[in-house]
């Protein structure tokens, strides 16, 4: 059930930038994961835009940006759900608290860049910051971030109804894990 949820997601992701089927996504997906399996690192995440980027033409940039915002949508959601997880326990260490408040900031940075990639240009520009950094560099971050397309869109409506459902859906999955995984007892 993960595996056809997960590409779903990762259609929904693509398709602003170029049109791709539920089974080309299942089936890449479906490699990617047996790539994690297989290769350290998680190196299926990498084949998995090589793919994409091999069988749709697009720049290997922009695919590989498909999965930065899909695994930043996925850390978001567990940092949501260990901070309901750590308020429910009240003698949890204020140190880590305060970590997971860092990596929930840091991941929400990482999402709104994608949805808002010309505020952090506009930003860079006003500040001075993109003329120390080489052109290069800006127009490979401008590919990378041009997938957040699949997070915005002209409509606004349309916008929060496609990210709530990234969020639903990979809330979802881990959710469907935990009913259904392992149970420890002592």
């Amino acid at each position: 059930l993960s595996f056809p949820i997960r590409a779903i997601i990762w259609k929904l992701t693509i398709d602003p930038i170029k049109k791709i089927s539920f089974n080309e996504s299942f089936h890449i997906t479906a490699v990617s994961f047996l790539a994690n399996f297989i290769l350290p690192l998680r190196l299926g995440e990498l084949i998995r835009a090589l793919l994409l980027s091999e069988i749709k033409k697009i720049p290997k940039s922009v695919a590989i940006s498909t999965v930065i915002i899909i695994r930043t949508i996925e850390a978001l959601v567990l940092v949501v759900f260990f901070v309901f997880g750590v308020t429910a326990v009240p003698f949890f260490p204020a140190e880590l608290k305060q970590l997971i408040l860092f990596v929930g900031f840091f991941f929400s940075t990482i999402f709104l860049a994608f949805i808002f990639p010309e505020k952090i240009f506009w930003f860079a520009k006003k500040f001075g910051f993109q003329k120390a950094v080489p052109q290069k560099f800006v127009n490979g971050l401008k590919n990378i971030l041009s997938a957040g397309k699949s997070l915005s869109s002209k409509k606004k409506h349309a916008t929060s109804n496609r990210i709530k459902l990234f969020f639903m859906g990979v809330a979802c999955i881990y959710l469907f894990a935990y009913c259904t995984g392992p149970r420890h007892t002592t």
